[in-house]
């Protein structure tokens, strides 16, 4: 395996641990400060606003570009 391809997936997963403790942190705050509900609710919050903001994005590309595809051959 060459180092280009170590090094590309290496990188998501250094993103996500780097990711991980910030927003762990932030869990336990709320849950300390309100309790487990207002932890998980904002949880949840977060995740269908990341959703939404996926579908956003993905609906402004064009199908292939969605796909990694060529576009269809024009018709003649």
């Amino acid at each position: 395996m060459d180092s280009t391809h170590s090094v590309a997936r290496r990188i998501p997963k250094a993103v996500i641990g780097l990711a991980t403790l910030p927003a762990s942190l932030l869990f336990g705050l709320l849950w300390q400060r309100w309790g487990a509900a207002v932890a998980f609710t904002t949880g949840a919050l977060l995740a269908a606003t990341a959703a939404l903001l996926l579908l956003m994005v993905r609906s402004k590309l064009e199908p292939s570009d969605a796909l990694g595809a060529s576009p269809p051959p024009a018709a003649t």
